[in-house]
């Protein structure tokens, strides 16, 4: 779309058209195939860091720590 905003097309305005909604049904396409695939990344990511990172994730969320603030050592 840059090349057509700045030098111009020898595409028509239903090419262009038809071009684009390609695209954007391929990328809807392909976002939701890889849902799966990211969701099951996190989930083996969980399993191996183990439950100690899970607790560690509860107790910096009671604490209310948006991880702006430094740790303090200890």
């Amino acid at each position: 779309m840059i090349y057509i905003a700045l030098g111009g097309s020898k595409l028509s305005f239903q090419e262009l058209n038809q071009i684009s909604t390609n695209n954007f049904i391929y990328k809807c396409g392909v976002a939701i195939a890889i849902t799966p695939l990211i969701y099951g990344a996190h989930r083996c990511i969980n399993w191996y860091l183990g439950e100690e990172a899970e607790e560690m994730i509860e107790f910096a969320m009671k604490e209310g720590r948006s991880g702006t603030e430094p740790l303090s050592p200890g």
